[in-house]
């Protein structure tokens, strides 16, 4: 049973080499982190007896095994290849040719914990080399589970990212292993694509890479399924109809949700396959979930697992650079047990069938939070995560949530109320009044807008928001949101500013999620931002990466997004300010009396 294999950078999906292997000299170290087997987790999860690593080999002329840091093996080419407990036995196996496929037994029961890797040495006389291969579990020892997996994408008008996803798919399809075999998973995958607005059957690049004929006939692995455009949760609610509907006919066993605008490497459906089939049987319902990577800094890892409390996504490793050994052997990235309180997102996570039922599907909350509140009721089957299982996404920091403010206000308090009701009614007023502050004084008056009706409608009830359409709703809020802040290009802008964040840094990036950039000095905070402040006459460019401080006595602000390129010219308002007071108000007196009705969610 293959479990993982060995990887290289491409071009097409990630061309950091660090993130695979690094090299001294002669040497080709085999230790970069898609290139590790994390021991720990699969001791404690998979019922595996045995490991071996298995090789084609060519201009290599000596290998060594390595646990961590030592070497606890040592195979040199065109001599007889001798493991360490052959050594024990005095058994001499065949000499491998210079050109060929070995096997290389490792010693699995004699380390429960860190990593197994290797390195491998060039000949100096050779004229090219190549190392291919993957660590295998003995079959015949390990008590395989059969397992058909379901890929649930949810799209809306992205065509370009799904048709380059697809591609790398098929591609992938059509490759075979050191033994001429192809991948197993390939015969055990479904593709649910949920067309939110039913615009993917036309693009005729996507029906060219998939072999869908003329729409009528698709490709056995892919279905595409038209949908209204009920986001993402509504999306995803419905490639887990589809998932139901057909568990029974493809024997599905998983659904993997995946987002449609990340890069993924096919490479993770083997290891998530392999990982799967070997399941212990107390463990046989375990969520793995997916690490999300950077488009901008591909070796940087900026979730794996997150959890949720206190109105806040926590990380506790947001940020980090794959590049170091130390860092991908850290005790929190190779322990089994460091993820009790984590969900795994929808950018990539894999849920067994039997959390897929009609009665747990998603609430119609359009976007975001969905996976938190699905993930957040699945923690008492577990949850693993696993290198190689992962996507590259573009950053969330690079560009204002607009609409989505509204759903991050609303359905962070449905979620807040669901798990945390306690601290929600203690807090949820100092909150949300702080929350408004902070959009009125960066002048982003539809965001203010978003953070007052999010609050309003979600003291509305889980009724009104049953009976609510979502579509018609999203329309509204995109409408407002576009008169309130008409972003456009920035080269279009009146007053053009220079300003270049083509540069931003890890260590720029990493400062935004800290939160730091909230403190300011008392103040700032007593003249309200200098408010009634002479004002200066310098547009102020603000990212979303800036404190909502930096708008001090600026009368006129360019809110930039780095992400688009795109602008909106903002000025102070005395009228919002105003009217901000008397909302601020409303809200107090709005969360005031539902404390006391109480019962509505």
């Amino acid at each position: 049973m293959k479990l993982q294999s060995l990887l290289y950078p491409t071009k097409q999906i990630c061309d950091e080499e660090a993130l695979y292997l690094h090299r001294e000299g002669s040497l080709l170290l085999f230790d970069g982190f898609f290139n590790l087997f994390y021991l720990e987790k699969h001791h404690k999860y998979c019922d595996i007896e045995s490991l071996s690593l298995e090789l084609y080999i060519k201009g290599i002329k000596k290998l060594q095994i390595m646990h961590d840091r030592d070497v606890i093996d040592e195979i040199v080419i065109e001599k007889p290849v001798v493991s360490g407990m052959e050594r024990l036995k005095g058994v001499a196996p065949e000499p491998v040719s210079e050109d060929d496929r070995i096997s290389i037994e490792l010693p699995y029961n004699q380390y429960d914990h860190g990593v197994f890797w290797f390195k491998a040495e060039i000949d100096e006389i050779a004229t090219d080399w190549d190392i291919a291969g993957f660590y295998c579990a003995d079959r015949d020892k390990v008590d395989v589970s059969p397992i058909e997996i379901a890929v649930n994408i949810c799209t809306y008008k992205r065509e370009k990212y799904v048709v380059r996803n697809m591609r790398s798919l098929m591609e992938w399809l059509e490759k075979t292993d050191i033994d001429d075999n192809r991948q197993e998973v390939a015969d055990h995958l479904h593709v649910f694509i949920v067309d939110n607005a039913k615009t993917l059957m036309s693009d005729a690049d996507f029906c060219a890479v998939t072999k869908v004929n003329g729409g009528e006939e698709q490709y056995d692995l892919i279905r595409v399924i038209p949908n209204a455009n009920t986001g993402g949760t509504g999306g995803f609610s419905r490639g887990m109809m589809e998932a139901i509907d057909r568990k029974e006919a493809l024997g599905l066993t998983h659904l993997l949700m995946m987002d449609d605008d990340a890069v993924f490497d096919p490479e993770l459906f083997v290891r998530l396959y392999g990982f799967l089939s070997c399941l212990r049987g107390e463990y046989s319902e375990i969520t793995v979930a997916g690490a999300l990577m950077r488009e901008d800094y591909p070796y940087i890892q900026h979730a794996a697992g997150e959890w949720y409390g206190q109105f806040k996504v926590h990380n506790d490793h947001i940020m980090a650079d794959l590049r170091d050994f130390a860092t991908c052997t850290s005790d929190w990235m190779t322990r089994a047990d460091n993820a009790q309180k984590a969900y795994g997102a929808w950018w990539c996570c894999c849920y067994h069938m039997n959390t897929i039922t009609l009665e747990n599907l998603p609430l119609p909350i359009f976007v975001h939070h969905d996976d938190i509140q699905f993930g957040l009721k699945q923690m008492d089957r577990g949850i693993v995560f696993l290198n190689g299982i992962n996507v590259w996404h573009q950053g969330f920091e690079l560009v204002f949530p607009g609409v989505k403010q509204y759903y991050n206000m609303r359905n962070t308090l449905i979620t807040s109320i669901s798990y945390e009701p306690d601290y929600l009614k203690k807090h949820l007023k100092a909150w949300a009044i702080k929350r408004y502050i902070g959009m009125l004084i960066s002048y982003r008056y539809g965001d203010c807008d978003f953070v007052y009706r999010g609050l309003m409608d979600f003291l509305r009830g889980k009724s009104w928001l049953m009976d609510s359409d979502p579509e018609a709703l999203h329309k509204e809020l995109m409408a407002s949101y576009a008169a309130r802040c008409p972003f456009v290009i920035k080269e279009n802008l009146k007053n053009s500013m220079k300003y270049d964040v083509s540069n931003i840094t890890p260590k720029e990036l990493r400062s935004y999620y800290t939160h730091t950039r909230f403190n300011s000095s008392l103040f700032k905070k007593l003249s309200f931002n200098g408010w009634f402040l002479p004002a200066d006459k310098e547009i102020k460019v603000i990212t979303p990466l800036d404190s909502p401080w930096e708008t001090y006595r600026h009368k006129r602000i360019l809110l930039y997004e780095p992400a688009t390129g795109k602008g909106c010219i903002m000025k102070r308002s005395n009228k919002e300010l105003i009217k901000g007071a008397l909302r601020m108000i409303r809200m107090a007196v709005a969360i005031d009396a539902w404390k006391f009705g109480g019962g509505i969610w």
